[in-house]
């Protein structure tokens, strides 16, 4: 089973300012079974271009130079495009197509191009000898067959018919370029409209996480400053407990020392008074003299008084300020006169 042939891969070297051209000649270069190779195409994002375009440039089987009034005199990166396509036709053998210069308009040729033979789309038959060029360069490659376009017989009288074909394919052209643009702004609407969402996540999510710690170390400090508080509190509740203690203490102690001074120290004087007394009683009384009987002449009696002589003696005995009679002495002389 034979091997499917691959496209043939053209590079596309050209000015920025003739992008809009270039675009249609791409489109024109793909419906004719040519893969052509565009860097607003073909580049993908975040590659380094100014190593990819030289790569591309290396491997393509051919090399479209479009040329006009802004590309031959542009200086730039397109100067250095040319240089590299001129050094690698210089390796090609004899007779290999290789670099085909394109005019889109009425421009002059560089001259470091001018041993090429330059092919005008501006002219009636230009993209048909620019299409017979890659043909002949696909089959030296043996690539795909290159599409020719068929386009009619023109005659004076088909003129207006051939102009409005060509008004047509111009017009095609450009509402694809539109579509295209269309379809490229949305995909970029989209890209940047999936980037700020993409940020807005991200800063929502990295708000969440700031809160939760935010939340998390608040949490932690209340924690730590609420243990300080209760340990706090628990000392002073401590102290106050101590000091309310000491303070009663003191208080029944003030109590007690004026209910002593006040009553239990003289209730004990008295009693150690009375104590002593009947304990030194016998011992204390011992020491008295007895009274002696001395009959008092001093006192004159008569019968008419009524008074016996031993009353006038137990008078004068109880009377006598010498003599220290106690109860019991007393009593005993009561008990003798009875």
């Amino acid at each position: 089973m034979p091997t499917e042939k691959r496209l043939l891969k053209v590079f596309l070297c050209h000015a920025k300012d003739d992008k809009r051209k270039v675009r249609e000649l791409y489109r024109y270069l793909h419906r004719r079974q040519v893969k052509p190779w565009l860097d607003e195409i073909d580049l993908i994002g975040g590659q380094d271009w100014q190593a990819e375009i030289p790569k591309a440039l290396a491997t393509s089987d051919a090399i479209i130079i479009c040329l006009t009034k802004n590309s031959v005199d542009k200086e730039g990166y397109i100067q250095k495009e040319i240089k590299f396509a001129l050094d690698k036709a210089l390796e090609m053998p004899e007779g290999r197509i290789f670099l085909i210069p394109v005019r889109f308009e009425e421009c002059e040729v560089p001259f470091s191009l001018s041993r090429y033979q330059w092919v005008d789309l501006f002219d009636e038959v230009g993209y048909t000898r620019m299409m017979k060029a890659l043909k002949f360069r696909a089959s030296q490659l043996e690539r795909a067959t290159v599409e020719l376009p068929k386009p009619p017989l023109v005659i004076e009288e088909d003129k207006p018919q051939f102009e409005k074909n060509e008004q047509n394919s111009i017009e095609e052209a450009v509402r694809e370029e539109a579509e295209r643009e269309a379809v490229d702004k949305a995909e970029r609407e989209k890209a940047e409209r999936e980037a700020n969402e993409r940020i807005e996540r991200e800063k929502a999510e990295k708000a969440a996480r700031d809160k939760l710690e935010r939340e998390a170390s608040e949490k932690a400090l209340l924690e730590k400053a609420q243990r300080e508080i209760d340990k706090r509190i628990k000392e002073a509740r401590r102290r106050f407990n101590r000091e309310l203690f000491l303070l009663n203490f003191r208080n029944k102690l003030n109590l007690f020392s004026i209910y002593f001074r006040a009553y239990i120290f003289p209730g004990l004087l008295t009693l150690g008074a009375v104590l002593g007394v009947l304990y030194f009683r016998d011992s204390l009384f011992a020491n008295i003299p007895a009274p002696t009987q001395t009959p008092t002449n001093d006192l004159a009696l008569s019968p008419q008084s009524g008074i016996t002589p031993t009353e006038v003696f137990v008078f004068t005995e109880i009377l006598t300020p010498s003599s220290t009679p106690t109860k019991s002495l007393f009593k005993n002389k009561l008990n003798s006169l009875t």
